[in-house]
């Protein structure tokens, strides 16, 4: 990764045609995006036609942004004090809690015989009535 800009989501690419993006960047992405996270939820990664779209929303939300390509200048969008990244990140923090007790949920159930399912099932049912 090397370079690294606070409170803004740094964007990498190195060769082939997609971007990544790390840590507690990634969780604004999958937040703002719906990516999902991969690498016990540390990357995203997203193909580089979808660039545009990703700046455009980013642009949108007044997130400032870096974007770093291996043989390029790096580019930079600061919004400054206009800047909500903090704001997304700390959503975001809420949102990835869910979707990783949720993806450990989905882990356990899958693990279940069908004995076990069946009663995990009728248990939820009771609960939700």
């Amino acid at each position: 990764m090397g370079i690294f800009y606070k409170n803004s989501v740094n964007i990498y690419k190195s060769k082939g045609k997609f971007y990544y993006v790390y840590d507690e960047n990634a969780w604004v992405m999958a937040y703002l995006f719906g990516y999902k996270l991969i690498d016990n939820g540390k990357r995203i990664g997203f193909p580089d036609t979808a660039l545009e779209n990703i700046k455009y929303e980013l642009d949108g939300q007044k997130i400032s942004y870096a974007i770093f390509n291996i043989n390029d200048e790096p580019f930079i969008k600061d919004y400054h004090k206009l800047n909500t990244y903090p704001m997304f990140l700390k959503e975001a923090k809420y949102y990835i809690d869910k979707e990783l007790l949720l993806d450990s949920i989905i882990y356990k159930i899958k693990k279940l015989n069908i004995n076990e399912l069946e009663n995990l099932v009728e248990a939820i049912d009771d609960y939700l009535r």
